[in-house]
């Protein structure tokens, strides 16, 4: 394996496996494997990772979950899955080879042979095949630190799914660790949404956070004009609204009001509610999802557009907004990009601002009215519309409200503007 960018002690890989990568020659990771184990070293999120054919993916889930277990603070195992025996006993040759100081791999092929999980006694790697493992009983995976699923794209849907809520029920806290060949939008929903939903990370190559546009909204009135002429937009069939939990309700309501077919989540909306809910709403064709400020549940591939009714309070606490900004920077659909929208208030451009610096979205505040013309064209491509705007003349009879200095007017009757 060639080594290209980033050492394996600067992501984070523990010293012994950084030690046993070296002296195989292997002295840097992949750009792939640098940007798919970035961070998660640390937090230890749930990852979907999508890996290509050929580009030391053993190495890489092999490095990882002995990291795993040499950081848990008691003796644990972590589970390796593979989609077919032969891949299985691949793995297996790949952890012989590193021979990671403090980690033993054992290679389980046959589903009576629990001895190796529940008689976990020392840092070690289970390396087996789904077949095998979804057998196995729950209190097997008591001493599970991490599951890592070599291929999940090979693996039955049901199966898979089962194992990943078995697993996770018994071992807590753990980590799952998902590679496929396949853009994380190919995999189905029922797999990532197994995944931990504020705690997860997805990695793959040429995916980019959303488009963001921020919208000005002059006052109360303008700010629902503008949420209603968006929401009614027939290019957009699922949306998720994020306003303050006391008017998810009331801002549901409205919705309905306007012909549409809405959900709500709020903050106090219990666990089996919240699953038929998201079910339900990921399931339809064309619907509107109403949560409170800075909900990382969902994942943005699932939806074609997410309105900040408000922007987010700077109040929240660290690891809401980390939740938060993973949610909007990882789980956007690499091939389609998701559609951010902020309305902001004059007096919201402070926190306008920091949402901005947060999500690493520097940009220009639009003042449009919802009865624009070229409303759509406007706010689904805001840089090109301001640099167009800026370009022309402004008619001499025009005055143009002084709103704030970065806002950019599209408010005069002109229908060529």
């Amino acid at each position: 394996m060639a080594a290209v960018g980033d050492s394996f002690e600067k992501i984070g890989l523990h010293t012994n496996v950084c030690v046993a990568l070296t002296a195989k020659g292997i002295n840097g990771p992949r750009p792939q494997q640098a940007a798919t184990l970035m961070h998660t070293t640390h937090d230890l999120c749930d990852v979907l990772a999508t890996v290509l054919p050929h580009t030391g993916r053993h190495t890489l889930l092999i490095s990882f979950a002995a990291h795993c277990v040499l950081a848990a603070n008691v003796p644990k195992f972590a589970l390796v899955v593979a989609s077919t025996p032969a891949a299985a006993t691949k793995l297996s040759n790949v952890a012989k080879m590193l021979n990671i100081m403090g980690v033993t791999p054992f290679l389980v092929l046959d589903p009576s042979d629990t001895s190796r999980t529940s008689g976990c006694v020392t840092p070690s790697l289970v390396i087996t095949t789904l077949q095998t493992v979804q057998k196995w009983q729950k209190e097997e995976f008591l001493k599970c630190a991490s599951m890592l699923v070599e291929d999940c794209s090979q693996c039955p849907t049901a199966d898979l799914e089962a194992v990943m809520h078995t697993v996770a029920s018994a071992s807590d806290p753990m980590n799952m660790f998902l590679l496929t060949t396949q853009s994380p939008s190919a995999v189905p929903m029922s797999i990532r949404y197994a995944l931990h939903r504020r705690r997860r990370r997805y990695s793959s190559q040429g995916a980019a956070p959303p488009a963001f546009t921020f919208l000005l909204a002059t006052d109360h009135d303008d700010r629902l004009n503008l949420l209603r002429k968006i929401v009614q937009m027939k290019s957009l069939r699922r949306m998720l609204v994020l306003t303050h939990s006391k008017e998810v309700k009331d801002l549901r309501l409205k919705l309905h009001q306007w012909g549409l077919s809405a959900y709500a989540l709020g903050r106090n909306t219990v666990a089996s509610e919240q699953s038929t809910i998201m079910n339900e709403f990921i399931n339809s064709s064309s619907s509107v999802l109403v949560a409170s400020d800075a909900y990382s549940g969902l994942d943005l591939l699932d939806v074609d557009c997410v309105i900040q009714y408000y922007p987010p309070q700077k109040s929240m606490d660290e690891e809401e907004w980390s939740d938060f900004i993973r949610c909007i920077r990882t789980t956007a659909n690499p091939e389609a990009s998701t559609r951010f929208i902020t309305l902001l208030g004059t007096d919201d451009f402070t926190l306008g601002s920091y949402f901005m610096s947060r999500a690493e979205c520097e940009s220009i505040i639009l003042n449009v009215t919802p009865n624009h013309p070229r409303f759509a064209d406007i706010i689904f491509n805001p840089i090109p519309a301001a640099f167009e705007r800026v370009s022309q003349p402004m008619p001499a009879s025009i005055d143009i409200p002084k709103v704030q200095p970065k806002a950019k007017n599209f408010n005069n009757n002109n229908s060529n503007n």
